[in-house]
């Protein structure tokens, strides 16, 4: 039987993610998301999930984060759609219930 997102706890469990690979991801989620590193260009919310454009240089720091994310946060979808070109990358995070509330809390709006 698949395991669907409903199945799942809306839960961070940083422990998922390698030991040695922790600061990386703390380091990488807030150069994507925070500050002046910051590589969001847009943000779009509705009831079920966050899409988020991000500059085209992205692109590794924002697979690497994904892969490590996936860990910690297994109820998160994640959708990526990279744009022809050099163009804008989008990520679409979504979930059960609740899970729009927990990325506002985790990630910041």
């Amino acid at each position: 039987m698949l395991t669907t997102t409903t199945d799942l706890p809306i839960a961070c469990d940083m422990s998922a993610i390698p030991a040695e690979l922790r600061a990386e991801h703390t380091l990488s989620a807030r150069a994507l998301f925070q500050g002046r590193t910051r590589k969001v260009i847009s943000t779009e919310t509705d009831e079920e999930g966050w899409r988020l454009a991000f500059e085209a240089d992205a692109f590794e720091k924002l697979t690497r984060w994904i892969a490590l994310e996936r860990l910690c946060c297994p109820f998160l979808r994640f959708e990526v759609e990279v744009t022809p070109g050099a163009g804008a990358l989008s990520l679409t995070l979504s979930g059960p219930a609740g899970t729009v509330a927990f990325l506002e809390q985790e990630i910041g709006s």
